[in-house]
């Protein structure tokens, strides 16, 4: 687990609070199903990288 995350005490399929959104979305790198990759920065900023065939 990301130690940005250690200290939210929650279980999976539970709702994340609005209040912790911020670091759960910039704790890591979201990678999806076909291996394009997706990083939130605490700024607001995204950068997104899709798989190049």
């Amino acid at each position: 687990m990301p130690e940005a995350l250690q200290e939210l005490r929650v279980g999976n399929d539970e709702v994340v609070d609005a209040d912790h959104m911020s670091a759960a979305l910039t704790a890591g790198t979201l990678v999806f199903g076909e291996g394009a990759t997706q990083v939130f920065t605490s700024d607001g900023h995204t950068t997104y990288r899709p798989v190049v065939p």
